[in-house]
């Protein structure tokens, strides 16, 4: 009578401790390559519920990159604008005349910029309780995405910190 009490407090338990999911409190994932870099992007927007904000640093000035990833940036706005992300990013006020030139679709959801000077961070993204962090600048791009809790709050105090002294 004890052991069938027991196993039918079991099967009641079991089933919602299966629905819990288990995460690592702290993991990094290295993406490497254009398919990395899509995956490491593609995150976000799995991920990040609609109509959600993200914050960055970012990536640099447009003229730097090469075709391709010229081109990454096409469709990763546009899917980003889909999603009706608010976005805020901070860049060198030196990336300013790129910025304001570049072409957005008519639909299309622009980031909030400010500038600063000489800023030592770039290829940044705050969203949730990740970072993603990316270089174009290698013959072939890297990204990581930090999962931790703390690591999204400390880059988050940064960023703000740094968007309280930006120009508009």
């Amino acid at each position: 009578s004890f052991l069938d009490t027991k196993r039918q407090q079991l099967k009641e338990i079991i089933p919602r401790l299966n629905k819990k999911k288990v995460q690592q409190p702290h993991e990094v994932k290295v993406f490497v390559g254009w398919k990395g870099i899509y995956a490491a992007f593609n995150t976000i927007l799995e991920e990040l519920p609609e109509g959600k904000d993200y914050i960055g640093f970012a990536a640099g000035a447009e003229e730097q990159f090469s075709e391709e990833t010229k081109n990454f940036f096409e469709i990763y706005n546009l899917k980003r604008s889909e999603k009706n992300y608010n976005v805020k990013l901070i860049t060198n006020e030196s990336a300013r005349p790129t910025i304001n030139k570049y072409h957005y679709e008519k639909n299309q959801k622009k980031p909030e910029y400010r500038f600063v000077n000489n800023i030592a961070f770039n290829g940044i993204i705050i969203f949730g309780n990740k970072v993603l962090q990316v270089a174009f600048d290698e013959e072939e791009p890297v990204a990581l995405i930090i999962s931790s809790k703390a690591m999204a709050n400390s880059f988050r105090k940064v960023f703000e910190s740094y968007w309280n002294t930006a120009q508009k």
